[in-house]
């Protein structure tokens, strides 16, 4: 087993080296030898500089769209891969281009994208690096093309092309030209295959390849009106059909893949992928009969086109059996002769001419006085109007040959004409389909003779010519309204004489360098079609466009839902509508591949929105003679498919569907309840999954039960079921409403033991409405209290269509939506003011867009925001209301982006959003923030709670919400402060007045509003009072007791009203009172209540003739007033009358003329009331920024090794020679024999010293103590 395996991991290893060779082997640089040539050129940095890594590089004379550099590869190359560089150490580069590719220099082809449309490959962001991209397909060309589409400074590359020499087996196919591959002796059973074959053929219809089973199998690839058909069949009755492709029929090459996998098919063309499950349940290809290419000896069936191929194939391959290469071999044959010219490189040029613009036109002579005229040629276009053919007769008259409107026209006036004809021979075709029609027209005397695509029309009537010298094809009626032709024509003939196109060949051209020769440069737009959910394509020679009626979408490619997501919605938007219901389509999925459907959009009395979708089942319906359990079969049709009904489902907050049976006789359930034993019922359900569930209406999931068995009062309380007793003599129910939304809606009903047609026995049933409530999408909301929060979402794909969809509310001016970048690439949606701006770049060019509202977007009110992307241009719809849009000036590709989505600042968390969001979508799909702000990121809440819900700002004051923070407006409160807390008082000595003029100007009351806050420790004090211009008045004192009085005469009597009435409770001690008096019942009811002690209610008897009115008042006084020699000895403050808060006017900083005091001394003070502070709130913080362990690993794993082993021996060195250092410390002194004896001695001058100064004996060291 050993030994295989090692055999086996070997010839794999060899196999990969071998693919590895083999891929490297065809890329090859192929510029050395190439001839370089280019549109325009400067001096000095022309074409031939542009090599890569060279000193200079090509620069273009001007800068703009149709400038290109041209790659002569001098042979035909398959290249795999292009790089690009800009100029050195400049900021001359470009940074998008396209390629076209051709073989004679005169035909290209464009490159195209997966998805249709000429792509735009990445280039480069500075001078100096080189950007590679690599071909999935390789390009089969000798021409390679290089067209900047856009740039920095200048236009400026350099180049190189890899790749490797192209051989292929080739066949020319002259329409008799058939070849057979026999599979009958070796039948073909196969569950994948691969076809792929380059042609190219100036035919618009044609037999490619056939091949059929005697089992039903089929393969057929047709060239149907210049597009390429694919039928295939497993063996089932029903033929699968992909159609891809466009002008196939141009002469140019054009690479075919043909993939299959089991049931999956895919068809390639020109690198457009389209793919789609194969019908039926079989998953191989058998075929045992003859595959033919290039035509088949008679009809067959799946054939639409009777057509042999002409033109030219290449490299056909049918799984590993390459036909072209091995018509020798057993079991192929070639029928008919093989056309040489139909591959050879001279018949490669087109004998056609495009019209780029419409002032180009061609000119003839032609032969004249002739009474008889011949003209011929062959068109295609696109645009719907356009002047093909003029001719000036010598004789009074002409004739004039135009596109109106898509239809053929001819103009004629001449001899016997009183006035110019109009003739449309063929009124009921269009010719703008971009086709190739055949045209030819024949003049005599009194008739008319017209001839399109084989059909002829013949017009009799008087008229008569001489013809002339000048023929204009494609304009050049400058003077005129007529509008020239824009396309192709070719085979063009004039008097029996055909007339060249090539450069050389005609002879007068206007606007020459508008003339494309020998190449029909026709681009489809619309293929594949880029208008989504149905729209109608067309298009002219610029761009296409799309018709979206009909479909229920809007939009410049029909991309956005015109019906809301909704009744919640749709009743956002008619709000009128709530109370009554109305019927509606509703779109589930947005700009999604749904469809819009009807519903019943129902509000009700407690403010829900319930959205009710029928089916047809209306109304009771009996089952009668069904016995065997489910033997009655009912299907319910809704009028939506249940993957609509499922989005619905999911996106909201809760369904229901009431399901009801009444019976006589006969059981429903009748099945045991344990879960041990089989679920066997007599009648059931189906859920939208065709799954049978297992309970009734009103009951659970599992259970086994109707609804009076989970109650547990059913008839026979033994059983689940109401009906499972089987009373034949009165009517039971069961039923109710059904709530689990992964069951609904019902799809099926199943009902059995109904006895026969004559027993008793019996049953009716009913199915509700699937009634929704809520909406998922508006429930989704989150808000930002912190200006850097953020959702930091996976990248996301728009793809060629796109749109982000999101409402916000908030109460500030700017701040940002969300941001995401790429390479080139990059979008940021903010607010600025009342506008909504969106910045965004495609392949570095900036595509900005903004709406401006004419109202406040910081009204903390509720606006939505929709942005599309697509191919013709960007735009943001403001409110479903306000839009505005910037074309697209590059050509379309997807948007690449790299970095997160981030949702809510931008991606360097600057400049953020403070607010609510919610219903944050891309491409129709929810995203969930409410989920993830649930998990407890920074900065998010669930919901929309701002600051002011928690009412921080105290006594009145109003709160303005900024969500990551608020602020409080103190100006209708007697406070002021950061949350109108703070007192505003002051300290009154006996002398101290403070008066309010009211000019006498202020309104009559009845009712008043009056509150003081107070404290003294003098036994009285006048508080504060009003006095008229007629003298009524009204004072709020202490009395001498310590009590408070008020004292009011408005006219009917003076009325003194004492607090508290009874008892022995004072004001005098020096503690702070909130006191408040008002009057109401129109003046007749006075109360008067101090901090929060019992309220006094003084009611007074007034007859209705009795002036109760304050008229006219003219001072508010507080302290006393003029006519008191002593006012109030204490501390006043919070001072309000009704709506006038005098003390806060008088302290303010501007104080007004109509507010005064007495004394300068006057000041303002707290009265030892301490303000409130609300609690400090738990600070948060970012957390830091994520790191990625892949990249920290690939800098660890990255470090060269050389160096790694250097430091390794650098160490390994140092510990050695530590090593050595220490040894030769240790054996320094070996080999000698140390005492002490000369210890204390070393150092005398002479022996005597030395005795005198030495000491022996055992060397003892002192002791030593620390202290600590």
């Amino acid at each position: 087993m050993n030994v295989q395996m090692s055999v086996w991991i070997r010839f794999l290893l060899v196999l990969c080296a071998l693919i590895s060779i083999e891929a490297d082997r065809c890329s090859n640089p192929l510029m050395e030898g190439a001839k370089l040539t280019a549109s325009t050129e400067r001096i000095g940095k022309e074409a031939r500089f542009a090599r890569l890594n060279g000193n200079g590089a090509w620069t273009a004379r001007v800068a703009n769209t149709d400038q290109y550099i041209t790659v002569d590869l001098q042979t035909v190359y398959a290249v795999r891969r292009v790089a690009t560089q800009g100029r050195a150490l400049s900021t001359d580069f470009v940074s998008a281009y396209q390629l076209q590719y051709g073989r004679n220099g005169r035909d290209f082809s464009d490159y195209y994208g997966p998805r249709g449309g000429v792509w735009d490959f990445a280039g480069n962001s500075d001078g100096d690096s080189v950007v590679e991209n690599e071909l999935e397909v390789p390009i089969v060309a000798r021409y390679i093309r290089f067209r900047p589409t856009n740039w920095q400074s200048r236009i400026a590359m350099r180049i190189e092309v890899y790749g490797c020499l192209y051989s292929a087996s080739r066949l020319g196919f002259a329409g008799n030209t058939v070849i057979e591959q026999d599979f009958e002796k070796r039948p073909l059973h196969s569950l994948s295959d691969r076809v792929e074959f380059r042609f190219r053929t100036v035919y618009t219809d044609a037999v490619l390849l056939y091949g059929r089973g005697s089992q039903g199998d089929l393969i057929a690839v047709q060239l149907i009106q210049n597009k390429l058909h694919l039928k295939l069949s497993l063996g089932s009755l029903e033929t699968t059909s992909l159609s891809v492709g466009s002008l196939l029929d141009d002469n140019l090459w054009h690479d075919v893949i043909i993939d299959r996998d089991r049931r999956q098919l895919s068809l390639t063309v020109d690198r457009v992928n389209i793919s789609t499950l194969i019908s039926g349940d079989f998953r191989k290809l058998d075929l045992n009969n003859k595959l033919y290419v290039g035509g088949v000896a008679h009809q067959h069936v799946a054939l639409d086109v009777f057509a042999n191929f002409s033109g030219c194939m290449e490299d056909l391959y049918f799984n590993d059996i390459e036909i072209l290469a091995d018509l020798k071999r057993d079991g192929i044959s070639l029928h008919g002769k093989p056309s040489e010219r139909a591959c050879s490189a001279a018949d490669q040029l087109s004998n056609a001419v495009t019209f780029t613009s419409q002032r180009s036109y061609l000119q003839y002579e032609g032969g004249s006085d002739l009474s008889q005229m011949n003209t011929s040629f062959g068109f295609r276009t696109f645009e719907p109007d356009g002047l093909m053919m003029y001719h000036n007769f010598k004789s009074r008259g002409f004739i004039k040959v135009y596109l109106d409107s898509g239809l053929l026209t001819i103009q004629l006036d001449g001899e016997q004409v009183s006035q110019p004809v109009v003739l449309t021979p063929f009124a009921e075709r269009q010719f703008n389909d971009g086709a190739w029609h055949g045209l030819s027209i024949v003049l005599a005397t009194n008739q008319v003779l017209t001839l399109v695509d084989g059909y002829q029309v013949v017009t009799r009537r008087l008229f008569s010519f001489t013809s002339g010298e000048t023929f204009l094809f494609g304009g050049g009626l400058v003077a005129t309204s007529d509008v020239g032709y824009i396309g192709c024509m070719r085979d063009m003939m004039s008097d029996g004489f055909k007339r060249g196109v090539s450069a050389r060949q005609y002879e007068t051209a206007q606007y020459a360098s508008e003339i494309v020769h020998d190449s029909c440069h026709l681009v489809d737009r619309c293929y594949p079609s880029p208008c989504e959910h149905g729209g109608r394509c067309w298009q002219d020679m610029k761009r296409f466009h799309c018709d979206c009626s009909g479909t229920g979408y809007g939009g410049s490619v029909c991309h956005t839902a015109i019906h809301p997501v909704s009744c919640t919605k749709l009743f956002e938007q008619r709000p009128q509508q709530q109370q009554t219901g109305v019927h509606a389509l509703l779109d589930v999925d947005g700009s999604g591949p749904l469809p819009a459907f009807p519903v019943l959009c129902v509000g009700t009395s407690d403010g829900r929105v319930e959205t009710h979708v029928s089916h047809d089942l209306r109304g009771d319906e009996t089952v009668d003679g069904f016995q065997k359990p489910g033997s009655f079969i009912r299907d319910i049709e809704y009028p939506a498919s249940f993957e609509q009904l499922e989005v619905l489902i999911n996106s909201s907050i809760a369904c229901r569907q009431n399901l009801l049976y009444t019976c006589r006789g006969a059981r429903l359930l009748n099945t045991a309840t344990s879960r041990t034993e089989p679920f066997r019922p007599l009648s059931w359900w189906m859920s939208r999954s065709n799954a049978v569930m297992d309970y009734w209406g009103g009951s659970q999931p599992g259970s086994r039960k109707c609804r009076c068995g989970i109650d547990g009062n059913c008839v026979d309380r033994a059983l689940d079921c109401n009906c499972d007793a089987g009373i034949s003599d009165e009517d039971h129910i069961d039923g109710g409403d059904l709530i689990y939304k992964d069951d609904l809606p019902v799809r099926q009903l199943r009902f059995g033991d109904t006895g026969s047609l004559s027993d008793d026995k019996l049953g009716r049933y009913r199915l509700g409405d699937l009634i929704c409530v809520g909406d998922a999408l508006s429930d989704d909301t989150v808000t930002f209290r912190k200006a850097d929060a953020t959702f930091n979402m996976p990248t996301i794909e728009l793809g060629y269509t796109g749109d982000i969809f999101f409402e916000f509310r908030t109460a500030l001016t700017s701040g940002t939506f969300f941001h995401i970048t790429g390479p080139e690439d990059y979008m940021m949606v903010f607010l600025d003011g009342n506008s909504v701006k969106l910045r965004m770049s495609i392949s570095g060019v900036e595509v900005p867009v903004q709406v401006a509202s004419a109202f406040r977007l910081d009204d903390n009110e509720w606006h939505s925001v929709m942005i599309e992307v697509n191919r013709l241009e960007v735009s943001v719809l403001l409110d479903n209301s306000l839009s505005a849009s910037t074309p697209i000036s590059v050509s379309a590709r997807p948007l690449h982006f790299t970095s997160k989505l981030v949702i809510g600042a931008q991606t360097s968390y600057e400049y953020g959003f403070a607010g609510c969001m919610r219903a944050f979508s891309v491409n129709g799909r929810l995203l969930s923030l409410r989920v993830l702000a649930e998990r407890g990121l920074y900065g998010v809440s669930p919901g929309c709670v701002g600051k002011c819900a928690s009412s921080p700002c105290l006594n009145n004051g109003q709160c303005h919400e900024m969500y990551s923070s608020f602020t409080c407006n103190c100006r209708f409160t007697a406070y002021k402060g950061p949350i109108c807390a703070d007192e505003i008082g002051v300290g009154m000595n006996r002398d101290y007045m403070i008066s309010y003029d009211m000019g006498g100007n202020y309104r009559s009351t009845v009712n008043e509003n009056i509150v003081i806050g107070f404290s003294t420790t003098s036994p009285s004090g006048f508080l504060m009072g009003l006095i008229g211009l007629t003298n009524e008045y009204m004072t709020v004192e202490v009395s001498n007791s310590g009590r408070i009085r008020v004292v009011f005469d408005f006219g009917f009597e003076r009325q003194e009203v004492v607090y508290p009435s009874t008892g022995d409770r004072v004001f005098k001690g020096g503690q702070f009172h909130m006191l408040r008096v008002r009057r109401d019942n129109n003046g007749q009811t006075l109360h008067v209540q101090v901090d929060h002690y019992e309220e006094l209610v003084e009611r007074f008897n007034v007859s209705r003739f009795s002036d109760i009115q304050f008229d006219s008042i003219r001072k508010l006084y507080i302290g006393k007033n003029e006519s008191m020699t002593e006012g109030f000895l204490g501390c006043i403050s919070r001072v309000q009358f009704d709506d006038i808060f005098p003390l806060k006017e008088m302290f303010q900083e501007n104080r007004p003329d109509y507010v005064t005091g007495n004394r300068d001394s006057i000041h303002e003070d707290f009265c030892g009331v301490e303000p409130q502070r609300l609690a400090e709130e738990d600070t948060e913080s970012r957390p830091p920024p994520e790191v990625d362990e892949a990249i920290i690993r690939s800098l660890y794993n990255h470090v060269d090794s050389a160096m790694i082993g250097g430091v390794v021996s650098v160490l390994l060195l140092v510990v050695i020679l530590a090593v050595i250092l220490l040894c030769h410390y240790t054996a320094r002194h070996k080999g000698d024999y140390l005492t002490r004896e000369d210890s204390g001695a070393d150092i005398a001058m002479d022996a005597d010293e030395a005795v005198a100064m030495g000491y022996t004996g055992p060397h003892v060291e002192k002791m030593k103590e620390f202290f600590i």
